[in-house]
């Protein structure tokens, strides 16, 4: 059923429920930076949606910790790294370095006290410089990390900081960015679980699927990801 619907909303897009997000793939967005001990995923799409490469599937990444506990021994414990939708698509727009976008919360990133999150970025440093942006609502809601300060800027257009605004709060959680290689990474934080095959096909049960997929689809009209001017050399 979930590829029957896909074939109406995105024909040129394959469903794969055992299939997930590489760990790899995950590493690679520099997003987080904690070590992944455990890795899982399912419900992969993959394929081209409007002529846009893309793959999403749901993703847990989770972190070993290991604490003494005196003449006891040790407790060995997993914590959530990411728990959430986790979107790869083709930027469309060709660029050399990478970009870290991530939701500052309530933290203030330039000026003011440096709390928590800046003790987090600080331990990102290697994939860049805090990068200041020409826009006070976007550096209120997200911290730009840039390998190459220009070209972050050049990513990030007044109209793509914008609709990265809205992306954000269109979702429940603090959904984090990162270009590199000439894609988007968007990772989306939820607890639910997604694509669930329904239990009868009544019109119910289909919508709701037709929805969900249109929430992570719209994510490349969102992004404008189809502009032809951004097609790549």
């Amino acid at each position: 059923m979930i590829q029957k619907v896909l074939d109406i909303v995105a024909p040129g897009m394959t469903y794969d429920r055992e299939r997930h997000i590489s760990q790899e793939q995950f590493e690679k967005s520099g997003i987080y930076t904690a070590s992944v001990s455990r890795y899982d995923g399912e419900d992969c799409f993959y394929g081209k949606y409007e002529g846009i490469d893309l793959i999403f599937s749901e993703v847990h990444a989770q972190e070993k910790r290991t604490s003494s506990n005196g003449k006891r021994g040790t407790t060995t414990s997993y914590h959530t790294i990411f728990k959430g939708v986790f979107f790869i698509a083709d930027f469309h727009k060709d660029f050399h370095s990478s970009t870290l976008v991530i939701p500052t919360s309530t933290e203030r990133i330039f000026g003011g006290t440096v709390g928590r999150l800046m003790k987090k970025l600080g331990s990102i440093s290697h994939r860049g410089s805090l990068t200041r942006m020409e826009c006070p609502e976007f550096e209120k809601t997200f911290a730009v990390y840039a390998e190459d300060a220009v070209e972050a800027r050049y990513i990030l257009t007044p109209n793509i900081m914008e609709r990265m605004m809205d992306i954000q709060r269109r979702f429940p959680g603090n959904v984090a960015f990162a270009f590199h290689e000439s894609k988007i990474y968007i990772a989306i934080p939820f607890n639910a679980d997604f694509f669930e095959p329904p239990r009868q096909l009544d019109f119910s049960c289909v919508s709701a699927l037709y929805g969900q997929l249109a929430l992570f689809l719209d994510l490349v009209h969102d992004l404008n990801l189809t502009l032809r001017i951004w097609t790549k050399t």
